[in-house]
């Protein structure tokens, strides 16, 4: 699961994820290039890796999110 700050910052302990790597990156990169509609689930089963391990490649990493029901890079909203 993913951290969450709210209104006091917090330590967050978890294992690393595994299946974020520069392979599974380009895979979801791709994906959503092709589709930027597609649901994480759909995404995730798409790649073969978990749905957390897709939403944190998705949010943390290539910083994209939802707007109307697309994928899109925060920086273009």
């Amino acid at each position: 699961t993913l951290c969450f700050q709210r209104r006091i910052t917090t330590l967050c302990s978890q294992r690393p994820h595994t299946s974020v790597n520069e392979n599974n990156i380009e895979k979801v990169k791709k994906t959503v290039v092709e589709n930027c509609s597609i649901g994480i689930k759909e995404m995730a089963e798409e790649v073969n890796i978990s749905y957390g391990s897709t939403q944190h490649i998705l949010v943390k990493i290539l910083d994209m999110r939802r707007i109307n029901a697309d994928l899109h890079r925060k920086n273009m909203i």
